[in-house]
Formats: structure tokens, C-alpha cells, sequence
């Protein structure tokens, strides 16, 4: 059983949301492009999509060999569900409205395209230096 609780959305969360978002990206875009460090991002809605390219991303990122994708997916699969406890009941929360969900996720995309854009520009500038 699921209780659902949402968030009504006040002026004062919908501010916060705005100001931490732009922060993050804001955050993002510097480690990346003012910094020019080896920054690996990791989002996490992309986890949820497709967990196995995103940890194989990560190894490649750290240089860390492994036999195969079959091999990366054994080791991260399993997911220990007799561990869990199916009798609890949960309370689902909706932290943000719908309208704040979509700025959210518009935020995101457009950072990662951002970061896309400056990791391609940066990896022609290494090419250039050789």
C-alpha cells in the first residue's frame, strides 16, 4: 500500500528550487569549463535509464579495465532483494510539483548539453595542441 503526499508548490519552495538548480548548473559548467579539470559527470536520471552504460562510462573515465560488459552487468545486477522488507508500507512524497518537475528536467537536459558541447570543444582543443 502507497500513501501519496505532493507538495502544493509555494512561492518560497518554487524560489528555491530556481535559485539551486541555477546553482548546480552554474556549478557544473565551472568544473568543466573554468577549471578544465577531467570531470566525469554522472546524472542520476541517467542511472536510472540505463545503469550498465553509465558504470561502463565511469570505468572508462578511470582507466579501469574490465572483461566485458556481460562481466560489468554480473557485478552490478544484483539488486539483494532478499534483503528488502515487503511488508512495510511506504509513503510516497511528491517533493515538487509538475510545473517545477519539467524546469527541473529542462535544466538538466540543457546543462548536459552544455557539457556535451564544452567536452567535445575542449577534446578538439587537445587535438589542435598535438
Amino acid at each position: 500500500m502507497h500513501m501519496h503526499i505532493t507538495c502544493t508548490g509555494t512561492p518560497e519552495w518554487d524560489s528555491f528550487i530556481s535559485e539551486y538548480m541555477q546553482a548546480w548548473k552554474e556549478r557544473i559548467i565551472n568544473w568543466l569549463i573554468q577549471d578544465h579539470a577531467k570531470v566525469h559527470v554522472v546524472y542520476y536520471e541517467d542511472l536510472l535509464v540505463d545503469k550498465l552504460e553509465e558504470i561502463i562510462k565511469i570505468l572508462d573515465f578511470l582507466n579501469v579495465e574490465y572483461l566485458s560488459a556481460d562481466d560489468v552487468w554480473t557485478r552490478v545486477s544484483d539488486d539483494f532483494t532478499e534483503f528488502k522488507r515487503s511488508h512495510v508500507k511506504r509513503i510516497g512524497f511528491q517533493y515538487y510539483t509538475l510545473k517545477q518537475t519539467y524546469f527541473i528536467r529542462a535544466v538538466i537536459q540543457d546543462t548536459k548539453e552544455l557539457v556535451r558541447r564544452e567536452q567535445k570543444s575542449l577534446e578538439l582543443d587537445r587535438y589542435m595542441q598535438v
